[in-house]
């Protein structure tokens, strides 16, 4: 088990054992632990999952808000291109409804390039070939040998000022 997963088994067990009743009312948890959810549906581990998928959630719901409120010449922008796609506002559009509208697809990407649901390095191995890595600011390649763990973080690459001029402005028009 990682060290971040027994931190929320930790968290719940001592939500969970405290003797005031108040410590669960603050929490998500009361809703589960007073359901009528089978025992084996209210494991430590269960709640400790369902917590750290919330508070992800919550995270790229709070992102894109924070970004359209923050720019709101792109923010009418994309309420007038889902308006225009979309007049009955009483019907929920289907996906191929919105999935070809540009503005507000680019608006979706650049909040995801900006605030990455996965902060952590991903770790890729290439079992059977070696890489081979070109740099071209250097004209200088690299061989990374088949069997080596290689990782980066999405959050730097998405951020790197040579790919993406003024990294960290919103920019939908990309």
């Amino acid at each position: 088990m990682s060290e971040k997963q027994t931190w929320w088994i930790n968290r719940v067990r001592a939500i969970r054992s405290s003797p005031n009743p108040d410590d669960i009312k603050s929490t998500i948890f009361e809703g589960i632990l007073g359901s009528s959810l089978p025992d084996e549906e209210k494991s430590d581990a269960r709640m400790a999952s369902d917590a750290q998928l919330i508070g992800l959630a919550g995270e790229g719901t709070t992102a894109s808000i924070f970004e359209l409120l923050s720019h709101p010449v792109d923010l009418q922008k994309v309420k007038a291109e889902l308006r225009a796609a979309i007049p009955d506002k009483n019907k929920v559009p289907s996906y191929s409804e919105v999935e070809n509208l540009p503005y507000f697809n680019a608006a979706i990407q650049e909040i995801l390039r900006l605030h990455p649901a996965v902060l952590s390095r991903m770790p890729r191995i290439s079992p059977d070939e070696d890489i081979v890595y070109h740099n071209k600011r250097g004209d200088k390649s690299y061989i990374i040998p088949h069997g080596t763990v290689s990782s980066m973080s999405t959050f730097i690459a998405h951020t790197d000022p040579e790919v993406f001029e003024d990294p960290y402005k919103f920019r939908p028009q990309r």
